[in-house]
């Protein structure tokens, strides 16, 4: 049912709404993240991890797009196929990659 197909639109909307409070309401999700690591952040940091956490809320809107477009015009197949193994698979890849760059760039910035 429609139901089933909106729970992972709601919950791609959830975390994005998440992500864009924290950079309404400072320090934001990732600087949060960034600061286990590297308590003391440089302002370059800070920044940097601003960009992350836009980047995170565009991404995670962009899926619930998606996501929503496939459980109102998709097929079943199609919807499963995004929202059981693509999403993941493109989230697992910003998530390692910003994971892999962040050092890297902190480590010169921090």
């Amino acid at each position: 049912t429609l139901a089933v197909r909106a729970y992972p639109v709601l919950m791609s909307l959830a975390a994005a709404a998440l992500f864009w409070h924290t950079l309404r309401h400072p320090p934001s999700l990732i600087e949060r993240f960034a600061r286990l690591r590297h308590p003391a952040l440089s302002p370059e940091g800070v920044g940097y991890c601003h960009r992350v956490t836009v980047i995170w809320t565009i991404f995670l809107l962009c899926n619930a797009a998606v996501a929503a477009a496939t459980a109102l015009w998709g097929s079943l197949a199609l919807w499963s196929l995004w929202t059981g193994l693509i999403s993941y698979l493109l989230t697992a890849g910003l998530f390692l990659g910003e994971m892999a760059v962040r050092p890297f760039l902190l480590r010169h910035r921090a």
